[in-house]
């Protein structure tokens, strides 16, 4: 491509020469509200904007990554998975794009973390209740935090414990 410029009857300027190369924009890793991966999931999803193109998965960091598994087409929704052994923490994956022989740059990278523990409140509770209590999924070391309507009432700090309780001040709860 050559671009030439000209005002009236002046004369005319023109440009080098630009070759021009393919362009296929990257895919998209679809993640948690975190923008992570989580741990032992066994697939990797996205999204891309050209049903029909193919999608290849990548462990590492770009470009020196090892493909995961054979490419995937893009669906007419415009989704793609790619199956893979379970995810470990700390791993990070990107995805390459291509259509028609053009490939595209990497997608942003995904980092895989191992899923938070979260606590359950277990009972039932009235304004004069001065404790609320529950449990963990498996034993956990860390601080539980009781917050209500957004500002923190209490807190407990456990150690390898799968129960917790938190003492609230009278007329605390609602």
């Amino acid at each position: 491509i050559q671009i030439y410029s000209q005002t009236g009857t002046s004369c005319m300027t023109q440009s080098g020469v630009f070759t021009v190369n393919c362009f296929s924009p990257a895919p998209v890793i679809t993640t948690n509200a975190t923008g992570n991966l989580l741990s032992g999931a066994t697939s990797v999803s996205g999204t891309s904007a050209f049903p029909g193109g193919s999608v290849q998965l990548y462990r590492g960091t770009a470009p020196s990554g090892v493909a995961v598994g054979s490419p995937v087409t893009v669906n007419s929704s415009g989704i793609w998975t790619v199956t893979a052994s379970a995810l470990v923490s700390g791993d990070n994956y990107y995805a390459i794009q291509t259509i028609s022989s053009c490939a595209s740059a990497a997608s942003s990278p995904a980092t895989v973390l191992t899923p938070a523990v979260c606590p359950s409140i277990t009972g039932s509770y009235t304004d004069a209740s001065n404790s609320v209590s529950g449990t963990m999924p498996s034993a956990f070391t860390g601080t539980i935090r009781l917050y209500v309507d957004g500002s923190q009432v209490g807190s407990q700090t456990i150690t390898s414990a799968t129960a917790w309780a938190i003492t609230v001040p009278a007329n605390t709860l609602y």
